[in-house]
């Protein structure tokens, strides 16, 4: 009974060892055209990717990204083999690291920097208004209380 339970596991073991290869081959294997093309921005046709762009240098740029896929290169040997022939300008999305790190921070910041801006300003108007406002209602209520009584006076006599 012992031995056909190690029999049995593995079998099972074997069994899941070659489920799990396959599942990884296949998450490999999933590095499609579509991945890869939508990563690229197009080098001969300006702001479009190089799967929208229409042009026959970019049907042979596309030609080549599906000779790679055919070869097993992955996703990361593409786009390195793109960036290297291109340069980084050919990335849908640029790298963060180093300087281009700023593309990614500087909307962050400049966001930031002008809510706070425009918050400080909101309270510096409000504040304002208060202060006007007391100047005002210091100043108004005796040359009310003076017409207030002057009318009384006129009234009674």
């Amino acid at each position: 009974m012992s031995v056909v339970c190690r029999s049995i596991s593995i079998l099972m073991l074997i069994f899941l060892t070659f489920l799990i290869t396959s599942l990884s081959y296949s998450e490999e294997v999933k590095v499609t055209y579509e991945d890869v093309s939508k990563s690229l921005m197009s080098p001969v046709c300006p702001g479009k990717m190089l799967s929208d762009c229409p042009s026959s240098e970019g049907s042979q740029l596309r030609e080549v990204v599906r000779k790679m896929i055919k070869e097993g290169k992955t996703k990361k040997e593409i786009l390195s083999y793109f960036v290297e022939v291109y340069g980084k300008s050919v990335l849908s999305v640029p790298p963060s690291e180093g300087f281009l790190i700023t593309s990614w921070l500087l909307p962050f910041v400049v966001f930031v920097t002008g809510l706070i801006i425009f918050v400080l300003l909101i309270f510096s108007w409000i504040r304002r208004e208060e202060i006007v406002q007391d100047k005002e209602s210091d100043r108004t209520i005796p040359d009310l209380d003076s017409r207030v009584q002057r009318e009384l006076d006129n009234f009674e006599g």
